[in-house]
């Protein structure tokens, strides 16, 4: 059965998530983790591509993308989400309550 990235928008009701989108694969939710990236940075509209990453939790499908600023986004599945470093090392230091270090809502252009 072909899948395809899917952008899901949040409930309108729903103020904290406004202007943001979550990535879908079929029927997994993914984040982005600031082991990665940057993840204060807003989602690009380049396609998106999925592929395999053998060394997380034994391989788990990863999306692949980029930030609207063109540099790489990398999302994970939200079950494997906070299963690897867990020091931020792309986002600038920030008190822990303003530093997440995985996010389902992403910033949309």
């Amino acid at each position: 059965m072909p899948m395809e990235v899917q952008l899901v928008t949040p409930d309108e009701k729903i103020e904290a998530d406004k202007g943001r989108v979550a990535l879908r694969y079929g029927p997994m939710i993914y984040n982005v983790e600031a082991v990665d990236q940057d993840i204060t940075k807003t989602i690009g509209t380049a396609p998106f591509s999925v592929e395999w990453h053998p060394e997380l939790l034994r391989g788990v499908m990863t999306i692949k993308g980029k930030w609207a600023d063109g540099s790489p986004l990398v999302a994970v599945p939200n079950y494997a989400r906070l299963n690897r470093d867990v020091t931020p090392t792309a986002v600038p230091e920030q008190p822990a309550s303003r530093n997440p270090a995985s996010i389902v809502w992403i910033k949309k252009e």
